[in-house]
């Protein structure tokens, strides 16, 4: 599983800092949604289309940065894991940090990536700032780009392919269940805090392992199931993006036992197969994009979940 970067220098990248790197995605040729590829731009979203964005220092879906930070002891010969996070919304290019990420990561090379608006495009209506404009979104410009990061990573740095997860928080949160759908077949796994996956987007192409967490308070991304689509964020809620995923795992059944007594609101489902894990993490209480519920810090359980993982078949 390694990646054709073993054996290359640091590609500009340090040790136990972030850099900030920029990436440029294609425009696609003509093409109709939904049928546009993953490897450009639909029109919609460049220079001129109706979904397009542009952020304050010029950046837009064609042209976008992200940061990479390598762990100490990094080894060019040996295949390490790899952390993508998303943060939520608010921080504008260029990134400078971390984007979002979990206690245990330090061991794995560490990429943040970062939203051209105020959110990434799949984090609410963002990906088509006029609701009628949304079916555009079945194939938004979060995909190009995750995979183009992706792509730069694993032919730039020793990567354990077998290793890559994605994860966020809020806005942060829609754009790694959307790579956890769409890009599943090149990530081993996803972590989410809130968020959702909305009607309109890419289809999915695999099972994924999912850790996530929800707090019933939390009205900016809804628990649900909701009985009317929310409009505002094309989605009925994180309850069916989990059911999805149980479904697209081949988990038989929803039967779960406890996850682990140190995070007692946490639960697996028992039905799925080994590979492909849940756990669903629900608060009675707590609020929006917050990881600490009764004096317990639930992402601490995240990083041993996924590097426990067993290899693919």
């Amino acid at each position: 599983m390694k990646s054709a970067g073993c054996g290359k220098d640091l590609m500009g990248a340090t040790l136990n800092m972030f850099t900030n790197h920029k990436i440029s995605i294609p425009a696609c040729a003509p093409c109709t949604v939904p049928n546009c590829p993953t490897n450009c731009i639909a029109p919609a979203f460049v220079p001129g289309g109706v979904n397009a964005q542009t952020a304050a220092n010029g950046e837009n879906f064609l042209n976008r940065d992200f940061t990479i930070e390598i762990p100490q002891g990094y080894d060019t010969t040996q295949p390490s894991p790899v952390f993508f996070g998303a943060d939520g919304c608010g921080p504008i290019p260029p990134l400078k940090g971390a984007g979002f990420s979990v206690p245990g990561e330090d061991s794995a090379i560490r990429v943040g990536l970062q939203q051209i608006g105020a959110c990434f495009a799949d984090g609410g209506i963002r990906c088509a700032p006029d609701i009628k404009n949304v079916g555009e979104c079945l194939n938004g410009p979060e995909i190009p780009y995750f995979l183009a990061v992706q792509h730069w990573v694993e032919d730039n740095f020793c990567v354990d392919m077998g290793k890559e997860f994605i994860g966020g928080g809020s806005s942060g949160a829609w754009e790694a269940l959307l790579a956890g759908c769409a890009a599943s077949t090149s990530v081993r796994g996803t972590y989410s805090l809130a968020g959702g996956l909305r009607e309109h987007r890419w289809a999915c192409n695999g099972p994924i392992a999912s850790f996530m967490i929800v707090a019933d308070p939390d009205t900016n991304n809804p628990v649900g199931p909701l009985a009317n689509l929310n409009v505002d964020e094309d989605t009925y809620g994180m309850i069916p993006a989990r059911d999805e995923i149980l479904k697209r795992n081949g988990c038989v059944g929803t039967d779960h036992t406890p996850f682990d007594p140190k995070y007692p609101e946490c639960i697996k489902y028992t039905g799925c197969p080994a590979a492909y894990p849940v756990v669903w993490c629900e608060f009675p209480g707590g609020s929006h994009d917050n990881p600490n519920y009764n004096n317990v810090n639930y992402s601490q359980a995240i990083a041993p979940f996924l590097l426990g993982l067993p290899p693919l078949p």
